[in-house]
């Protein structure tokens, strides 16, 4: 079917809108019609995956990265950078925000389409459309504290080499897991850490030391043996210095206690 030839809501029968390599990109991103309907499947909750000059097209596509980190790919790395998109350089795949980008195969002399890192992306679609991911759980302690808390992040990271075939490559070993630190309110990245498995027991640990008042939130970021970079955002979120909250419960039980307190004072002055 062409895109003349249906209507937007056709979106909803699917699960994936997949842009790949080849000549075409250049009749995409003239194509209005073609970038209306990427951002309409993105808005749409679909997944949008794109390698090699398809993330090109992707970047034209009325701004709809804004704001995820995609693929390093230098033909649409400038595209990508005006329409907000953070570049994350030195993998071939890059899982965030619904968006899943592949690299490049180079020009045929070095591969082309088939050097091209199809699989791993097809891989990651599957994967993330039935809901599986290398991070099963996150944490971090304490939740609240002042400036100059050491705030201990924990993840529990797993490979997939044992789930079925289809998601699964079977040499997907993790090979590092950092937990990248933001704002709450605009995303602005304050820190990297690397989080290690010093026991082998699949527990990813790490520090952070708040040296700002603020709420804060962790994306934590996985990358395999097969240069697949998978980020889950928002896994923990925690408030330092006069942004930590007290819960109703707490601050009743605190209040109380002053008015208390004060009774005791005056009785024993009244005496």
């Amino acid at each position: 079917m062409l895109l003349n030839q249906v209507e937007n809501d056709i979106v909803s029968q699917f699960d994936v809108l997949f842009i790949p390599s080849g000549g075409q990109w250049n009749s995409l991103v003239q194509s209005e019609r073609a970038l209306e309907f990427i951002e309409y499947a993105y808005d749409g909750g679909l997944l949008i995956a794109a390698v090699c000059i398809g993330n090109r097209v992707l970047a034209d596509a009325n701004n709809i990265v804004n704001g995820s980190s995609v693929v390093s790919y230098f033909a649409a790395n400038l595209y990508m950078s005006e329409a907000g998109a953070t570049v994350r350089t030195g993998y071939y795949t890059v899982i965030d925000n619904r968006f899943i980008t592949g690299g490049t195969g180079g020009g045929s002399s070095e591969g082309g389409n088939e050097a091209a890192p199809t699989e791993e992306v097809c891989l990651a679609l599957v994967r993330e459309e039935l809901g599986y991911s290398f991070m099963e759980s996150a944490s971090i302690e304490p939740a609240t504290a002042p400036i100059g808390t050491a705030f201990t992040i924990s993840a529990e990271i797993t490979d997939l080499d044992d789930e079925p075939v289809a998601i699964s490559s079977g040499n997907q070993n993790i090979s590092e897991v950092n937990a990248r630190i933001y704002t709450r309110d605009n995303r602005t990245l304050i820190s990297s850490i690397e989080l290690i498995d010093d026991d082998d027991d699949g527990v990813y640990l790490g520090q952070f030391i708040a040296s700002t008042d603020d709420e804060f939130v962790v994306d934590i970021e996985v990358e395999d043996t097969d240069h697949t970079l998978e980020i889950e955002r928002e896994s923990v979120i925690f408030s330092v210095g006069t942004h930590y909250t007290i819960d109703p419960l707490t601050l009743g039980l605190i209040a109380a206690g002053t008015i208390l307190a004060t009774a005791v004072i005056i009785i024993v002055k009244k005496k």
